[in-house]
């Protein structure tokens, strides 16, 4: 309760309180109460006041810690110039509506990577259709690096030039393949067919067991990088901090982390399973020896529809598949996002060659090539997709495998 004091008619005077004492025991001094009104003042009108106490705080923080300071900017530097030296692919995480791995992805008006090529081939030249998805396609490198380019490269001559026209897009499956092969590339009279499988085709194939139609999923996108929009000031940022190696090595480092300790793991959506780890049989709850036998079957139906395509066609087909990295050894190395190979159930490349020998296809099995093949073979913290040396792995077994022009 409060008692007014003998001086209440005086406005002036403090006004004296006394706060009953909520327990027992407990006691409280008198406490003095302003009568007179707190003045509002403007945040704006204490702003030069704000600005000049951080500016000498921060001013005083330099003088006190300049050495510290120092120190930490001599070892970003330092870091940042190391890794450039010891891993420059850090430097070209961009990945955006026009870049893959930095570099421009370059889709012609014919709907396809690289160079556009007329549609009806001269005399003496000998086309090669490359089908695949964002492997043949060359995600993470320039569209010059790619193994249909290298291949092109390797077989052509001045007597007789190759042409090979890289038709593979990004999370395509077989089904795709075979509507884009005879709505699209027929026409364009192919002499050889090549064809590069992964195991993300298989889980696609197996997702999209159900539809209706066939389309791809990546066309209105395609038209997107048609068009090369300029870019926007979001990703000129975006670019200007993908070209320090220093937080791309943290990132980087984290991912591997989150795997190691159980953070991230590798198992799929068995309502949609994308990823290679169906195709390798990975167990997993949700998805059983059933589901990945079916997956299995739904792939060699579908290669085996592509294949008679390709015998209406005449054209003589090959068959490469792509195998993740943590395929190749046992070391650390080939698989730092911590596969646990004992849960492993299906080696997909035996599998597939299988499938191609009970329909006459030839086969190649890249693994032992990659194996001896000079590191890095596969984009950094990526089993999936090669860099330019492995691709110019895979251009050079196709050249010696395939029936030379």
């Amino acid at each position: 309760m409060t008692t007014p004091s003998n001086h209440s008619d005086h406005p002036d005077q403090h006004i004296n309180a006394v706060l009953e004492p909520v327990a027992p025991g407990s006691q409280y001094d008198f406490i003095e109460i302003e009568s007179n009104p707190i003045k509002f003042e403007s945040p704006f009108a204490r702003l030069p006041k704000f600005i000049s106490r951080t500016f000498k705080m921060g001013k005083d923080c330099a003088q006190l810690h300049w050495k510290i300071a120092l120190v930490v900017l001599v070892v970003l530097i330092g870091s940042e110039l190391a890794l450039r030296a010891y891993e420059p692919r850090l430097m070209g995480r961009i990945y955006s509506q026009t870049h893959t791995g930095g570099h421009p992805i370059n889709i012609n008006a014919q709907g396809f990577r690289g160079d556009p090529v007329a549609l009806i081939k001269l005399a003496n030249t000998t086309r090669i259709l490359a089908l695949g998805d964002s492997v043949t396609f060359g995600t993470g490198v320039a569209a010059d690096t790619t193994w249909t380019t290298q291949l092109q490269q390797l077989l052509s001559t001045d007597e007789h030039p190759v042409e090979v026209i890289n038709a593979a897009l990004p999370a395509i499956d077989l089904g795709h393949i075979e509507q884009e092969l005879i709505n699209t590339w027929k026409a364009y009279q192919p002499d050889q067919i090549v064809l590069v499988l992964t195991g993300n085709m298989v889980s696609f194939g197996y997702a999209r067991k159900d539809r209706t139609t066939i389309e791809l999923p990546n066309s209105a996108k395609l038209k997107q990088i048609i068009k090369t929009p300029a870019p926007s000031l979001k990703d000129k940022l975006k670019a200007q901090y993908a070209s320090f190696a220093l937080p791309g090595a943290l990132t980087l480092g984290m991912d591997h982390l989150k795997f190691m300790v159980g953070l991230e793991d590798h198992a799929s959506d068995p309502a949609f399973p994308t990823g290679v780890m169906l195709a390798h049989g990975y167990t997993q709850n949700g998805i059983d020896s059933a589901m990945i036998d079916q997956a299995w079957q739904i792939f060699a139906a579908q290669l085996a529809s592509l294949v008679s395509v390709t015998n209406e066609m005449g054209v003589e087909l090959t068959v490469v598949y792509s195998p993740p990295r943590f395929m190749l050894t046992d070391s650390r190395l080939d698989n730092l996002k911590w596969v646990d190979k004992d849960r492993l159930a299906v080696d997909p490349v035996a599998k597939s060659a299988q499938i191609c020998q009970e329909l006459g296809v030839p086969f190649i099995d890249p693994r032992s090539s990659l194996t001896q093949a000079d590191k890095p073979v596969y984009l950094i913290s990526d089993y999936t997709h090669f860099d330019a040396s492995g691709h110019h792995t895979i251009a050079q077994l196709i050249a010696d495998s395939i029936t030379k022009p």
